[in-house]
């Protein structure tokens, strides 16, 4: 799918937020506040299923009561109610969806494996960028978005910082935060079912507004997909990577990946920045 649909994740101009709980505390109330309070410029239309204000702000019955197709739907729901709502996103003309949805197995399984392949398929289908399930969410602080969980804003800065661990993603920020380091964009990939790694280094290699790509990796999805991009985006600037607490043969395999690739392995968050 082309680089340039993602736009619509790290760019929206407007967006959509479903949840089963505006409730004080729950994931969609989180969500809610944290984008609206961070002065997005956007409309931002809460969908939910009863007649009700979130956040002080009109709340819709439905995606297809949205007065517009937003750019950026957020759906904060149970995993099985993903791929309806993705597809209802797709109906209505969204060109992205961030899945934050939470209650995936910690570890991956033949459950996770086809939820994140029938999304991914459903996705692509459908020509809608992808970003999750079991993400953390994503901010870019030049546009005052914070569509995430992280309970701290990040400032805005020159660095895109991806992580595979929404827990990594929450520390950065707040170790960050306290040493004036600022970000073009934080980004958490959760299960990768259709963008990844692979995408954000495509993206951030070209964004004028990113001087270094820091990433936090566990695992690659697409071991020659991911080492294209990050030869291409390590022409044109710092690509940084920590993968820290493996020592055995596949690390071994990922340290020489990173240096033929050009890219730039470090042990901890210090040595990261």
């Amino acid at each position: 799918m082309p680089v340039h649909h993602l736009d619509a994740l790290f760019q929206p101009k407007a967006i959509a937020i479903v949840a089963d709980d505006y409730d004080a505390g729950g994931v969609g109330a989180v969500l809610a506040r944290n984008i609206l309070t961070a002065g997005f410029r956007g409309p931002v239309w809460p969908v939910c299923g009863s007649p009700r204000a979130v956040e002080g702000v009109l709340a819709y019955p439905s995606l297809a009561a949205l007065p517009a197709a937003p750019d950026l739907c957020v759906l904060a729901v149970p995993p099985d109610h993903l791929a309806g709502l993705l597809e209802q996103a797709a109906a209505k003309g969204a060109r992205a969806v961030l899945a934050v949805s939470a209650g995936l197995p910690e570890h991956g399984g033949p459950t996770v494996d086809a939820l994140r392949a029938r999304l991914g398929h459903l996705a692509r289908r459908r020509g809608v960028r992808l970003l999750g399930p079991d993400s953390l969410g994503l901010q870019v602080p030049a546009l005052r978005l914070n569509a995430s969980l992280a309970p701290v804003t990040a400032l805005s800065g020159h660095l895109a910082f991806l992580s595979q661990s929404g827990a990594v993603a929450n520390a950065v920020v707040d170790w960050a935060e306290g040493r004036g380091i600022g970000f073009s964009a934080v980004v958490s990939t959760g299960a990768m079912a259709e963008a990844d790694f692979a995408d954000g280094l495509d993206h951030f290699g070209r964004d004028r507004a990113t001087r270094a790509i820091l990433l936090y990796l566990e695992d690659v999805v697409n071991a020659r997909r991911f080492l294209s991009a990050a030869r291409a985006a390590s022409r044109m600037k710092p690509v940084i990577v920590l993968r820290a607490g493996r020592h055995d043969e596949v690390d071994a395999i990922y340290d020489a990946a990173c240096r033929r690739a050009g890219m730039l392995r470090v042990q901890d968050l210090r040595e990261l920045f």
